[in-house]
């Protein structure tokens, strides 16, 4: 925490500390821009392979690593707050070719190591509402301008301000 200090990036809850040893992601902003961060603790094989596959991304002037669309639409599957849920449908739309076999496997995976096998649902709520958003005459600029999670090298409404995830774990001993 006083390392992030140093940059002006400080909890934005009060219990942050406790809070990602029990959820293993910490919550943070960086005060002088307001932009929200999660810091993920990454504890999967997954999610390894999820920070090995990144892609550094320009946006604005900073340059950060991103998780590829398909490892942010199973980590969206996986928190499933209704933002969650949308922006990965939105990811499925400006992604076309996502393997979503490869997606539905990560995500029943994780599932059952979470002890959480509801959450393999959350999936094919994503994958119904990407449909309606393809079947609905709606262009995917459309669909993209609904939601702040947008293809790199597109623009980003001014006023859109990305959200934080909380995701929830059980510990495995």
């Amino acid at each position: 925490m006083a390392a992030l200090a140093k940059h002006d990036i400080e909890p934005r809850i009060a219990d942050a500390a406790d809070f990602a040893a029990d959820n293993l992601v910490l919550l943070l902003r960086h005060s002088p821009s307001g932009v929200d961060l999660d810091l993920s603790f990454g504890w999967t094989e997954f999610e390894f392979d999820a920070l090995q596959k990144c892609e550094t991304l320009a946006f604005g002037s900073v340059r950060v690593p991103m998780a590829r669309p398909e490892a942010l639409v199973v980590f969206k599957a996986l928190a499933g707050r209704p933002k969650d849920l949308e922006d990965a449908a939105t990811l499925v739309v400006l992604y076309p070719d996502i393997d979503l076999a490869v997606v539905r496997k990560q995500v029943k995976v994780l599932a059952r190591l979470a002890e959480e096998p509801e959450l393999e649902g959350h999936l094919d709520s994503i994958l119904a509402t990407a449909g309606a958003h393809q079947s609905d005459g709606r262009s995917t600029a459309d669909v993209a301008d609904a939601t702040p999670i947008q293809k790199p090298g597109t623009k980003r409404k001014a006023n859109a301000s990305p959200k934080g995830r909380r995701r929830r774990r059980k510990r495995t001993p």
